[in-house]
């Protein structure tokens, strides 16, 4: 998920666990990890999915590319390809 803002975050967040219990699946909480960037400058930020701190890190891989807030020449494509391909997973779980 990518936000701009940690409120809204928290609220998707929320949003996609309510609609994956309404269909008797969980969330793997140890497997999500969170990245809050202002900027290309890394800021704290506290999520929490099932009464559950997300872990926050400085690095996540993202379909086989890492992603780092540490000086990266080719973050910016990183990034497209991720965003690219939630875009694609979001429209799954888009209402019809």
């Amino acid at each position: 998920m990518v936000s701009k803002t940690e409120d809204n975050l928290q609220e998707v967040a929320y949003k996609l666990n309510h609609i994956i219990t309404e269909h008797g699946l969980t969330i793997p909480i140890q497997k999500i990890e969170l990245m809050a960037l202002e900027g290309r400058e890394q800021v704290g930020s506290t999520i929490v999915v099932d009464n559950k701190i997300i872990e926050q890190v400085s690095s996540f891989n993202c379909l086989g590319s890492l992603v780092s807030c540490e000086e990266e020449m080719d973050i910016d494509s990183k990034l497209y390809n991720c965003l690219k391909m939630t875009g694609i997973i979001s429209n799954i779980f888009r209402p019809q």
